[in-house]
């Protein structure tokens, strides 16, 4: 049966950074603290709905810039101001469900 695991983070501004939850999730949904994965009339986004092999992205001209991507020990965020990747942003809050 599925667990449910939840939690938040703070963004440390780092380019990619691995949110350890010790396991791999089945599904996670990351949201930032304001209720949002994607912020209305911007390009940016803050989260969203990761299952395995299916990440959080935009597919630009530049390539793919990833968002959320799920892993085998938990999950990772990423920050790229520029290219409107904001998972990882200093001092934001986001909040998470992991399905385990």
């Amino acid at each position: 049966m599925p667990c449910l695991v939840t939690g938040t983070y703070t963004g440390d501004g780092a380019e990619s950074r691995l949110i350890s939850l010790g396991f791999q999730p089945k599904a996670l949904l990351v949201m930032r603290e304001e209720g949002y994965s994607a912020r209305p009339y911007t390009d940016d986004y803050y989260g969203g709905l990761a299952l395995p092999g299916k990440p959080v992205c935009l597919q630009t001209s530049y390539g793919t810039d990833y968002i959320l991507t799920i892993e085998s020990k938990g999950f990772r965020v990423y920050y790229n101001n520029s290219r409107h990747t904001i998972s990882n942003q200093k001092e934001a809050n986001y909040y998470y469900l992991a399905w385990k």
